[in-house]
């Protein structure tokens, strides 16, 4: 009986023709064909509408609960972490490749968004060697261990680099964001002139405290 089987799967492995390249496509979903050209043209609209967010702590988004014309800015970070346009990278290999290896310029834009070991690494090399980027840097209530304070990202981006290697980076940086979701104590910890002098690129700088005090904003300080 089993060789009869076997018999019989052998007749219709022989028989039954494989199906071609062009049967497999035709099977594919359309959005899943599109042509590299307009696949970006896809990648970069939900970008502008699904940036991707920084975790949030539930003390954090408690904080977070400002007066109206402070909200526009505050309400979209502390809505709580999100991969946004990232998760594109998950529809299939043809997509992840496609965003990961060729649209160095959309991860030049979120380098830093995510402070978690090895993420800072992985998007500038996405970003590639040369182009300009937008760092942002975010400290909320989360263990020291994954969210290092806000000038960090600038002042030693990678433990493991050289100081021209960091030089090199802060040459790069055109636009940094620094958003601090805890007490405003780093504004003493300001950051050197040295870093400040090696961002000669630099074109914007947003610096956003969620919690200050007199001591913080005292004549004095902002003087000097």
């Amino acid at each position: 009986m089993a060789a009869m089987v076997d018999a019989d799967t052998t007749d219709i492995s022989n028989t039954t023709p494989a199906p071609d390249e062009s049967s497999r496509n035709a099977l594919r979903p359309s959005i899943l064909q599109l042509p590299p050209e307009l696949l970006s043209l896809v990648v970069i609209f939900a970008a502008e509408s699904e940036p991707p967010r920084s975790p949030v702590s539930s003390e954090d988004r408690e904080n977070a609960q400002m007066p109206l014309d402070s909200r526009a800015f505050w309400d979209p970070i502390v809505q709580g972490g999100s991969l946004g346009w990232i998760r594109l990278c998950h529809v299939c290999r043809l997509w992840r490749r496609h965003i990961c290896e060729g649209m160095p310029l959309l991860w030049a834009q979120v380098v830093g968004c995510f402070r978690l070991c090895g993420a800072f690494e992985e998007m500038l090399r996405r970003a590639g060697a040369s182009i300009p980027l937008s760092v942002q840097s975010f400290y909320g209530q989360e263990p020291m261990a994954v969210y290092n304070p806000p000038w960090v990202i600038v002042e030693s981006p990678v433990q493991t680099w050289s100081q021209s290697e960091s030089i090199a980076f802060r040459g790069r940086v055109r636009h940094l964001r620094i958003v601090d979701m805890q007490v405003a104590k780093h504004l003493r910890q300001d950051p050197s002139q040295l870093t400040l002098d090696d961002m000669i690129n630099l074109e914007t700088l947003e610096v956003h405290y969620l919690l200050l005090n007199s001591v913080d904003v005292s004549e004095g300080k902002l003087i000097s």
